[in-house]
């Protein structure tokens, strides 16, 4: 009997996680380049305050 061969196998578990792995590394690259934006116009707005 092959792994897949019916509704009730963990390939399509498998593949339904590897599918929300890659969501969660986009979700994070663009958490990360959106920390990274504002931590940027953080550094920006504080620099005035250095003088």
């Amino acid at each position: 009997m092959a792994m897949d061969s019916d509704d009730r196998s963990l390939v399509p578990v498998f593949h339904a996680l590897m599918e929300g792995l890659d969501s969660l590394l986009d979700a994070l690259d663009v958490a990360m380049r959106n920390y990274e934006d504002a931590d940027a116009a953080a550094e920006d707005q504080l620099r005035q305050f250095e003088d």
